[in-house]
């Protein structure tokens, strides 16, 4: 458990330090929330050597493959996104759908949610009810299948690695949700970079998580 806190340690440290910078250093909050700025290119290279630990450790490793193939792939594609697939370094012209700049994955969660928000307009009347029985359904699926659920849970995944993992889903989510611009607040657009540079660092937690334990050299040989 002793990633999981420290996780947790960094998570409320570098918060802090934001709100200092924020409250007290306001002349270079941009260096936090601009984009090619100094959390932007930190949360790359978290992103990437991430990528790089989890196929080193899947190479390396039997155990929890499918876990780390995973981070393997999330940290490129979200290396790739932070450094907006190359769009601003090499002057590469996007694309725009709704009007939205497609320059990473995350723009397709945007161009989504304008999508859903122009269909639920459109067809309330269907939606709705349509909805309520979806999660009628799911809920007494889970209710009749909880004792399943929770054995499934406990036995496999109450491990401190996943315990991690789970953080990089805690962070990433509401980070997408910010970054729909509901408000235009400042401290939003922070909070925002600074989730994304987190969602990055759960991932390096997970990895170092999963690396084998160094074997200590003894200082003393028996004679033989």
């Amino acid at each position: 458990m002793k990633y999981a806190y420290l996780y947790l340690v960094v998570f409320v440290i570098n918060k802090l330090m934001a709100l200092v910078v924020y409250v007290l250093l306001p002349d270079y909050v941009y260096l936090i929330m601009d984009e090619d700025s100094l959390v932007e290119y930190t949360s790359a290279l978290i992103f990437l050597y991430a990528f790089i630990m989890a196929g080193s450790s899947f190479l390396n490793s039997k155990e929890y493959r499918k876990a780390l193939i995973i981070v393997f792939a999330i940290g490129l594609l979200g290396f790739l996104d932070e450094m907006s697939y190359g769009e601003r370094l090499f002057d590469i012209k996007t694309s725009h759908i709704y009007d939205v700049k497609i320059d990473g994955l995350h723009d397709f969660f945007i161009v989504g949610c304008i999508m859903l928000n122009k269909s639920m307009h459109s067809h309330t009347l269907y939606l709705c009810p349509i909805a309520l029985v979806a999660t009628a359904a799911l809920l007494i699926t889970l209710y009749k299948y909880r004792l399943i659920l929770i054995k499934e849970v406990v036995t496999k995944y109450i491990y401190p690695p996943y315990i991690v993992l789970l953080f990089f889903i805690v962070t990433i989510f509401p980070a997408l949700i910010l970054d729909l611009d509901l408000l235009d607040l400042d401290l939003l657009y922070m909070l925002e970079e600074l989730l994304e540079m987190d969602a990055a660092l759960a991932l390096l937690f997970f990895c170092w998580s999963m690396s084998p334990p160094r074997k200590t050299a003894k200082l003393c040989q028996p004679i033989q």
